[in-house]
């Protein structure tokens, strides 16, 4: 088989774990999740994995409203095109915290939010804010830090335009069209691997039980 169709076949296999990891999470993958998706991907200019992903790690955290994860990546995504920090690295740090319900100031300096904007967003004072936002559930605090961070339209309108927005979004196009090509080729790749390493198991299996 040629290169591409090796690529092909490995973009289409990561493409569909993606979507697999998303049904484990939230128990299926409902045409209003696949829409809601693509509509954040598409509003953030970030890419279908990307978007994926940060849905899969914000359900892993307790948060299974779709609307809340979209808006929170909108912000999220916008300050890390402000910030200039990987957006990758921000969904982490907050995760953590989403799903912890402790404040990390080290982590709150490196997003542009500080502990007066947690504050103000949860309508309480800097003094109370770490026990009130730990009181407070996993979608709550979630809530919390896209209203603390603000509205990432226009930072997002900014990245897409940007030279690794529109990097990203080649990219993403490119790889949309090879996951395209791979998807048929699974369906028969799949079985024979399937196989092949069932018959190398037989075969350890067999060795193992050599004098």
């Amino acid at each position: 088989m040629s290169k591409f169709g090796m690529e092909a076949i490995e973009t289409a296999g990561s493409i569909s774990d993606s979507w697999t990891r998303l049904e484990l999470t939230f128990g299926s993958v409902t045409s209003e999740m696949k829409k809601s998706i693509s509509e954040t991907a598409t509003s953030t200019g970030r890419s279908g994995a990307l978007t994926r992903g940060f849905f899969n790690q914000m359900g892993i955290a307790g948060i299974k409203n779709e609307k809340i994860i979209s808006q929170s990546m909108e912000a999220i995504s916008g300050k890390a095109y402000q910030t200039g920090n990987d957006f990758g690295t921000l969904g982490s740090q907050v995760q953590k915290m989403v799903l912890t319900g402790k404040i990390l100031k080290k982590s709150l300096a490196s997003m542009g939010v500080s502990m007066g904007d947690l504050a103000s967003a949860m309508g309480t004072t800097e003094d109370e804010a770490t026990d009130m936002f730990e009181s407070l559930s996993s979608e709550e605090r979630l809530k919390v830090f896209a209203k603390a961070m603000g509205d990432g339209t226009k930072a997002n309108e900014m990245y897409k335009n940007s030279f690794e927005g529109i990097k990203t979004k080649a990219k993403a196009e490119f790889d949309g069209l090879v996951g395209a090509i791979g998807t048929p080729l699974l369906s028969v790749v799949i079985p024979i691997l399937t196989t092949a390493k069932d018959t190398f198991s037989m075969f350890t299996d067999v060795f193992k039980k050599l004098p």
